[in-house]
């Protein structure tokens, strides 16, 4: 009876390791075999789980929950070892042997001891704090230690998935093979969909988490790129692994193109922009009555877009022709044509996709925003096609297709009414104007296109608004983030650029914020403010900021933008290095129509 009143003390005092290692990992970290028709065996967290990512998630989380991070000492000589987290570097060397070994022989009995230490620790109090306050002696930070050695193990073993690694290693990563092989789509890596009626085709989701005994209820782990130069966190403790937040969260996908990915080569990256709608007219906006049918009631109305520059898709159509073939007298490679925020429908997305492709077959991804997604549902989302090396049933490399939501409404208020001229459509005696949109589960998309480049693409006010996922692509750190815009010019004073340099910054991703040029002309007109042409912004973590400019004229035109790769060196807070890639911008020129 003393027992139980202890353990009860216990548990109301403090929530130990091992509590929300269960509530992590709550099927055990190995499955049980279950023969014939006895009931399923208990589950077990003794053997050491079989993934890399699985460690990393669980120790990753149970050091994030503990608040533990700011005890860990990054240098490997300390004053005061008993005061911190300390890893001397002897230590730290033989924890990197262990990783290789697991990494490229998938050997890890060293590792299972340390897991074993950890799981001997596991009625330690989940907050040392806690009970150094409480003077309850030293040794409270022994589980901590015990949890970064794991932490930096599983995170070296996963090296070479996000990024290559040198040829030696390339030959050997077993685990890069297996985790590879995790992240496959649902049905399969070769499996494809075709979209009803058209010619683009759509792979099954990715798994949330390239894990397998996480519950990705509470957390999910991917792979990542740049790491942050600044700051203390799990994630600049991280090179290769980001810790994720649960899917229901956001649900986030890491996706690979099917085939051999391109290598960077220093190859350059040439984009297309073609600011559409060229011309944006007032009743494009209208409002959305009440589903009650009550107005004056609220505070605020709703709007939707009517797309009039859409009214006859094969004029678009014939001007992306045009653009790219243009574009294909300033490049040796055209790499990707963008669309801003809401330029297109799904059906003319597939067409311009279709036509893209028969003048550039060498293309590697379009973008756009849209107003259907794939399933032809109405609202905000940005549509991506990605070109995959390996051949289709035709015999041609085959284009699949995704799509997601917009993470925020778009909010007008008064003064934005009246900067882009819009009070003859949306009533600026009304506090503000909310768009018309279903959220839904947010989603984020991380398309790996070169063995040492990814991208994620933003819609507006999803830059704008920390939240859901600024803290997602901190972690994940992707080299290029593109942010498509319905907004006026980018000037290097204005919000887009505030918010990309905190992107530019912490990771260290290059942003590029790009808007429609009908929406610039509309301010342009009402001759309140001077007159812009820039269109888009490129902001990248050496402080560069480019405006990028509208060509003369009123008429359809793009801008060819060429950006340069670049050989960058990240390091841990630790002090393990890590060769990256960071793109950089390197010009921009005009194409006009014929």
């Amino acid at each position: 009876m003393q027992d139980m009143e202890f353990e009860l003390e216990q548990a109301i005092q403090y929530r130990s390791v091992f509590d929300e290692l269960r509530n992590v990992m709550p099927h055990g970290t190995f499955p049980q075999p279950q023969l014939g028709d006895s009931p399923p065996a208990p589950p077990t967290w003794e053997v050491l789980p079989a993934l890399p990512t699985d460690v990393f998630g669980a120790v990753a989380h149970l050091l994030r929950v503990s608040g533990t991070i700011g005890w860990f000492e990054p240098s490997s000589t300390c004053p005061e070892p008993e005061a911190s987290i300390f890893l001397s570097q002897a230590e730290r060397s033989e924890l990197k042997e262990l990783a290789r070994a697991w990494r490229t022989e998938g050997k890890s009995a060293g590792i299972q001891d340390i897991w074993t230490r950890l799981l001997s620790q596991k009625d330690s109090c989940l907050r040392p704090r806690l009970l150094s306050q409480e003077e309850k002696g030293p040794g409270t930070l022994e589980w901590c230690k015990t949890a970064f050695q794991l932490l930096l193990i599983a995170d070296m073993a996963a090296e070479g998935l996000g990024r290559p690694l040198d040829d030696n290693e390339e030959v050997a990563n077993v685990m890069r093979d297996l985790l590879a092989a995790k992240n496959q789509p649902d049905k399969g890596a070769q499996d494809e969909k075709t979209i009803a009626g058209s010619s683009l085709t759509r792979r099954h989701r990715h798994p949330a988490s390239m894990t397998e005994r996480i519950d990705t209820d509470v957390v999910c782990v991917l792979p990542k790129s740049r790491i942050a130069q600044v700051g203390c966190t799990l994630r600049s403790l991280s090179a290769n692994l980001a810790l994720l937040p649960p899917r229901a969260a956001v649900r986030c996908q890491w996706a690979e193109p099917v085939g051999a990915l391109r290598h960077d080569d220093r190859a350059t990256l040439d984009i297309l922009l073609i600011p559409s709608p060229f011309e944006i007219q007032g009743i494009d906006f209208e409002e959305v009555p009440p589903h009650d049918g009550k107005h004056g009631q609220r505070p605020w109305g709703n709007f939707s877009l009517r797309q009039s520059w859409l009214e006859d898709p094969s004029k678009l159509e014939g001007i992306t022709r045009d653009l790219i073939k243009q574009a294909k007298k300033q490049t040796k490679s055209l790499n990707a044509v963008m669309f801003p925020e809401y330029a297109l429908n799904w059906d003319s997305f597939d067409r311009i996709c279709k036509a893209a492709w028969e003048v550039e077959p060498e293309l590697e991804f379009i973008i756009s925003g849209a107003s259907k997604n794939c399933d032809q549902h109405e609202g905000n989302h940005v549509l991506t096609a990605l070109r995959h090396e390996k051949k289709g049933a035709n015999g041609k490399p085959w284009i699949s297709a995704v799509s997601r939501r917009k993470h925020h409404r778009w909010r007008l208020d008064a003064r934005q009414v009246t900067d882009y001229a819009l009070a003859s459509a949306l009533n600026p005696a009304v506090a503000c104007w909310w768009e018309s949109h279903k959220i839904m589960t947010p989603e984020l998309y991380f398309h790996r296109f070169r063995q040492s480049s990814t991208f994620v693409t933003m819609i507006c006010e999803d830059l704008a608004r920390s939240d859901p996922c600024h803290e997602i692509i901190r972690s994940v750190g992707p080299n290029l983030v593109f942010a498509l815009l319905m907004d006026g010019p980018q000037l290097p004073g204005r919000w887009g650029a505030r918010y990309a340099s905190s992107l530019a910054d912490d990771p260290g991703c290059s942003v590029m914020t790009f808007t429609s040029w009908g929406l610039i002309r509309r301010m342009n007109q009402s001759g309140k403010y001077p007159p812009s042409r820039a269109i888009a912004l490129w902001k990248d973590e050496t402080g560069n900021v480019e405006q990028i400019m509208m060509p003369s004229g009123d008429g359809p035109a793009g801008v060819l933008v060429s950006l340069a790769g670049k050989d960058t060196t990240d390091y841990t807070i630790d002090g393990r290095s890590v060769s990256n890639w960071s793109w950089r911008f390197h010009g921009q020129q005009p194409i006009l129509m014929p």
